[in-house]
Order: structure tokens, then C-alpha cells, then sequence
């Protein structure tokens, strides 16, 4: 794989992080934002946000195998993990078990996809 493929392969995991990130830590969010909650829901957003972090996990561990695109897992979940233990912390926020399971859901699911898929 070429260093400019692999560089955007990161760079767009580590920008999917930093927004995940950002999601999970903030109290307030522009406008169009809001609306998406409102349109499609906080548990719906945790799936898809997940099922992408996984998606784009695998996209970059696909390079070493098959058999290493199953470190995808690991790595979306306990991302989640660490940002809800993170919001036990915060004020405003709270740690959810129900969002902890729905990023398990995304994690599988993305990494599941990515084997049919990306490998």
C-alpha cells in the first residue's frame, strides 16, 4: 500500500475519532446537529457511528490480513468504552450501559461487514 493511501486511510479514522470524541463529551451542538438527533435519535447514532469507527478500523488493519481486520473489534468497542468511562467525569453527561451495547451492535457490525466486504 502507498504512504498516501495509508495516510488518508488514518488520517480519516483519527477524524471519525476526533468526531465521536466530540459527540460524546459535548452538552450542545450546532443547529443542524441537533436536528439529526432529534430526526434519527441518540441510540440509532451510536450504531452507525460505531458501525463506521469499525468499518474504518478494518480499513486500515486490512493491509496486514484478513485475520487482522478482527483487531477492529477490539479497537472500535473499547474506544466507546473508554469515551463513556470518560463521561462519568463530565458534569453534564452520564455513563450508559444501553450506549455501551449499542457500540458493541456498531463494532460487530462493522467489523463483520468489513470481513464480507474489505477482506
Amino acid at each position: 500500500m502507498g504512504n498516501g493511501l495509508k495516510l488518508v486511510k488514518v488520517s480519516l479514522l483519527l477524524l471519525h475519532m476526533a468526531l465521536l470524541a466530540w459527540m460524546s463529551v459535548g452538552t450542545s451542538y450546532p443547529g443542524p446537529i441537533e436536528s439529526l438527533f432529534r430526526k434519527v435519535g441518540s441510540l440509532v447514532l451510536h450504531v452507525i457511528g460505531y458501525f463506521l469507527l469499525a468499518m474504518l478500523f478494518a480499513w486500515v488493519f486490512m493491509a496486514r490480513g484478513k485475520r487482522a481486520v478482527l483487531m477492529a473489534l477490539p479497537g472500535a468497542f473499547l474506544y466507546g468504552l473508554a469515551l463513556e468511562v470518560v463521561q462519568i467525569y463530565l458534569p453534564a453527561r452520564g455513563f450508559s450501559g444501553m450506549d455501551i451495547l449499542l457500540n458493541l451492535v456498531g463494532s460487530c457490525a462493522g467489523t463483520l461487514s468489513s470481513l464480507i466486504f474489505l477482506a
